[in-house]
């Protein structure tokens, strides 16, 4: 069969979303042979590295427009009525309004819908509509957990039968150093010893670091000799967080990092004593998997998708509660459960692999083909 890819993410460095359908496409490319990609892209990869790697694969050919709904709903449909292609799938929740190829649209999640207080209005009122028209009008809806599916099928009014999972993967580089010197040297890269408590992801209110930076002011108070870190870009509506750390007494103990490349996140990982994500909501939680695949301790929220894809690898926390992410922390902390916890989740993220999704995918795309 003959599928379009939606590349678009490929084109910023993004977070979740790029991660999903970067290793998506490299599943399909590696291990599902009668697929026959073709790329939809409205402008070009900027990382050298990714547009080397994808060169040769056929691209469905649209001008360049900086506009992705302006790309979407006129230059993308004009093309895809010259190609010959069975399916087109779309992996970041709209899609063309117009056009007879059968569509797959990602939900990634519902926030939009189910808590629109954790996005900028803006954001809320534009591209809300936009995921309700562009799932509705789908062959098959695709989510990365059944927690997400769930969320999907009651907040968009979805037939059950069109609503699938395909799980999100780590990329293989995420794995255990077992090189100290080298875990040491990354480390001092940001001013660390290794141990720290570790957090991933882009700093909003949803990942609830404003509890987690409380849980960790406790073990500052019992004793705990190490930093707090928090990974990854500033997001919106965050400005709380800081006066916080600094209420609390603990600012010279915490370390915002900034974005940090893709090799250096697997390094900082694997230098944590343990990796801490108490997200309030997520559709999957990819900085999980990624810390179990290091075989790092993790900490993590007891509902919804984090709990879904960590299971009983994981200390598993309320994430409304200060006083249980704190002992959640403890927990995962104690030596005498490391070797339980880093065996169990290294179990865990192998099951979060290509082939496995490449064959989730080929399946959906077999039923939206059938229709």
């Amino acid at each position: 069969m003959k599928v379009a890819f939606d590349a678009t993410p490929l084109a910023t460095r993004g977070a979740g979303v790029t991660h999903f359908t970067l290793e998506l496409l490299r599943a399909l490319r590696d291990n599902a042979p009668s697929v026959q990609l073709a790329l939809m892209l409205n402008r070009p990869i900027t990382n050298s590295a990714l547009a080397a790697e994808f060169n040769s694969v056929p691209r469905v050919q649209t001008p360049t427009l900086v506009s992705r709904q302006a790309w979407l709903q006129t230059a993308l449909p004009l093309a895809l009525a010259r190609h010959r292609v069975d399916v087109c799938h779309f992996t970041n929740f709209d899609a063309p309004l117009l056009g007879r190829t059968p569509t797959v649209v990602a939900i990634h999640d519902t926030s939009l819908l189910t808590t629109p207080e954790q996005h900028p209005r803006r954001r809320v009122i534009v591209l809300g509509p936009i995921m309700r028209r562009a799932a509705g009008a789908a062959r098959a809806v695709v989510c990365p957990t059944e927690s997400a599916r769930r969320d999907a099928i009651e907040a968009l009014g979805l037939n059950p039968e069109k609503v699938h999972v395909i799980p999100a993967i780590a990329a293989p580089r995420f794995r255990p150093i077992h090189d100290p010197s080298a875990v040491q040297a990354a480390c001092a890269r940001y001013g660390l010893q290794p141990g720290f408590i570790l957090f991933l992801g882009t700093i909003e209110p949803r990942k609830n670091l404003v509890r987690l930076a409380r849980a960790y002011a406790q073990l500052r108070r019992e004793g705990f000799d190490n930093k707090l870190v928090m990974c990854g870009s500033w997001g919106w509506k965050s400005d709380d967080l800081r006066p916080e750390i600094e209420a609390l007494g603990i600012a010279e103990d915490v370390v915002f990092t900034g974005y940090v490349p893709d090799q250096r996140v697997v390094e900082l990982i694997n230098g944590a004593g343990v990796f801490a994500y108490p997200s309030l909501y997520e559709g999957f939680g990819l900085p999980i998997v990624e810390a179990l695949a290091c075989g790092v301790p993790v900490v993590t929220s007891d509902r919804g998708a984090t709990a879904e894809v960590a299971r009983s690898a994981a200390v598993l926390v309320d994430p409304t509660s200060d006083d249980a992410i704190a002992e959640g922390l403890r927990r995962a902390l104690d030596p005498t459960g490391h070797d339980h916890l880093r065996a169990a989740g290294l179990e865990r993220a192998a099951m979060f692999s290509r082939p496995n999704a490449a064959l989730q995918a080929v399946r959906v795309y077999e039923a939206a083909i059938a229709g």
